[in-house]
């Protein structure tokens, strides 16, 4: 059985990262299965598409989940065809990851890392406009929403980019859980990724927010057939 497929059925004998405590355990692990999953998902996955369920995530970008394997992660292709993007309209959407994550590319991958400085709960909007704060938002259910939704405690942040960085084909990208960044890929470019999600580290993503602070509804639109059509053509 291939990697492709252990993460497609979660079974074979993989063993899980020596420590998510140590990010360098976790993408060493992870980068030898991508060197395996990552061609196989290009070869049996992406010239199948159509037939694949997907979701425009609200960043942008197309994500098919293939699948997890128990204690080492789960597998996903993400896809940002050049020409085409649904993202929500919400903005800034700096964000971090409650688990680290590897992913090798296809095309051209950039995005921007930011140094992030709680300050605490603002409730004043006058005041936190002033101040240039962002809202820290949480996925999690709401007693003001019936289902889940991005909400805040009123706890607000100053972002600050601090890295610029770009990937391109064959070589891999990482970052590490907590570490708050930004994807830039340019709508005239494409880009895609396989990538291996660690086992949840934190306790929620983080997303900065450029709101009042009502709660947030994350729809997902699916992924049509001639969507997924598009995108292939371009990676194939």
């Amino acid at each position: 059985m291939n990697a492709l497929h252990e993460f497609q059925t979660g079974s074979g004998d993989r063993i899980a990262p020596t420590s998510l405590e140590r990010p360098g355990d976790f993408y060493d692990h992870a980068a030898a299965l991508l060197e395996e999953a990552g061609p196989q998902v290009f070869e049996e996955v992406v010239p199948k598409l159509e037939s694949y369920e997907g979701k425009w995530h609200p960043l942008g970008f197309m994500a098919y989940k293939l699948g997890s394997i128990a204690g080492v992660g789960a597998l996903r292709l993400d896809i940002w065809p050049e020409g085409l993007r649904h993202e929500s309209p919400r903005g800034p959407k700096i964000h971090d990851h409650a688990w680290h994550l590897a992913s090798l590319v296809n095309g051209e991958y950039t995005d921007v890392l930011y140094d992030v400085e709680e300050v605490g709960k603002v409730t004043s909007e006058e005041e936190r406009n002033a101040r240039d704060l962002l809202r820290v938002y949480s996925p999690r259910l709401s007693a003001a929403v019936t289902s889940a939704a991005l909400c805040t405690d009123g706890t607000c942040a100053r972002a600050t980019a601090v890295e610029n960085r770009r990937v391109t084909t064959g070589n891999m990208h990482t970052i590490d859980v907590g570490v708050f960044h930004i994807t830039d890929i340019p709508l005239g470019k494409r880009a895609a990724t396989v990538l291996i999600e660690s086992p949840i580290i934190n306790t929620a993503t983080r997303i900065l927010m450029d709101t009042a602070g009502e709660p947030l509804t994350n729809p997902k639109r699916e992924i049509t057939p001639d969507e997924a059509a598009y995108a292939k053509a371009q990676i194939l």
